[in-house]
């Protein structure tokens, strides 16, 4: 059983490595806000529109695929074919 000091200071080593660990990805993500483009937003708004779902829901999840795939229209596109099939059976 570690005493409290210790398991404080590795607490706070974790947290460090974690926050190095991260940042870089915050840093691309803050990135592809700036970059989303009003045509992209539309684009993802007129592609909802009807739906059980909110914009900010799909632009979240359009940004994070950016991240991955590094395209913005790429993953515009792959946010709107993943819409459907996740959303729930409304009958």
């Amino acid at each position: 059983m570690l005493n409290p000091f210790w398991r404080e200071l590795l607490g706070r080593s974790y947290s460090a490595f974690d926050t190095l660990e991260s940042y870089p990805r915050v840093i691309v993500l803050m990135d592809i806000v700036q970059k989303m483009s009003r045509a992209q937003l539309r684009k993802l708004a007129n592609g909802i529109e009807g739906l059980p779902t909110t914009l900010n829901e799909v632009v979240g999840t359009a940004q994070r695929l950016t991240s991955i795939t590094g395209d913005i229209n790429k993953s515009t596109d792959l946010t709107l074919l993943l819409i459907v099939p996740f959303l729930p059976r409304i009958f």
